[in-house]
């Protein structure tokens, strides 16, 4: 049997720490930079779990956040916090809709826009979960990658069947055990849904990074929070990357607990511009 893997880095820290915005005045916080050495340039999941923070510390804890839709303006200084201001779009008997801009060195490099819902009764449909082997199966298997240890998240790949190809399945979860704030968690959520869409473009496009010069970066992100989730429990993510033109790729994700509830849905757009 495969042992387990160690946490590696106290990562689950450093992304704790992410999340520990500073007031800055009204509506407005200060987030730190979350460390993305060698890369010279502000993670997009920093900026959109950081922004899902600010705009969820205006609005009253019993309302959950449930979309979001974000863009990415400009390249991040990973050498400053970032500062984000909160507007408050409306407050309504049901949903609350914040909108946040995030700077830096006085330009703006970051819009995002979040709804809030209160807890509500009404239709209930489940899709079906995509078949995978159990994280516990994966851990146990001799050809099983080990995680990408950069990252506050535990990564395990698993095997697509026929009938799922192109599509990328994983089980993901934070190294260790969250806070019990759900905010914390559908924070670490939008982060962990920014990891895997560039990659994969460029996956089902075969670039190959160890011969072609890609330079790639998030256009927008979109997120769809069905049902609440833990992000310190496995879930597994099915992803697929349809289409690709005009230097854009485009991703689309599907996140299940391991009870089968699909608890979000994710779309990105990136640009993809290689390099002769």
């Amino acid at each position: 049997m495969r042992e387990r893997q160690a946490e590696p880095g106290g990562r689950v820290q450093d992304l704790l720490d992410l999340l520990a915005l500073e007031p800055i005045g009204v509506d407005r916080f200060r987030g730190p930079i979350f460390n993305t050495e060698p890369l010279n340039w502000v993670f997009g999941g920093q900026l959109t779990s950081q922004a899902l923070l600010a705009a969820g510390r205006t609005v009253d804890p019993d309302r959950a956040p449930h979309s979001l839709h974000a863009y990415f303006t400009g390249r991040g200084d990973p050498s400053v916090p970032v500062e984000y201001a909160v507007e408050r779009v409306s407050d309504g008997r049901s949903y609350a809709t914040r909108r946040v801009v995030a700077s830096q060195h006085d330009k703006v490099i970051f819009t995002f826009d979040a709804s809030f819902q209160l807890p509500q009764d009404g239709l209930e449909r489940r899709p079906h979960m995509p078949s995978a082997p159990t994280p516990q199966a994966l851990l146990d298997a001799d050809d099983q990658p080990p995680s990408v240890i950069s990252w506050p998240f535990q990564r395990l790949r698993a095997p697509a069947g026929p009938a799922q190809a192109p599509a990328t399945i994983e089980w993901l979860k934070a190294w260790r055990r969250l806070p019990d704030d759900p905010l914390v968690h559908a924070c670490a959520l939008a982060f962990a849904t920014d990891i895997a869409p560039t990659p994969l473009v460029l996956e089902m496009n075969d670039v190959d990074l160890a011969h072609q010069q890609v330079s790639s970066a998030s256009l927008d992100h979109a997120l769809w929070m069905h049902r609440p989730a833990r992000a310190d429990e496995w879930l597994l993510y099915e992803w697929q990357a349809p289409t690709s033109s005009g230097g854009r790729g485009f991703a689309i994700g599907r996140v299940f607990a391991a009870d089968e509830r699909q608890v979000a849905t994710v779309v990105q757009e990136t640009t993809i511009r290689i390099r002769s």
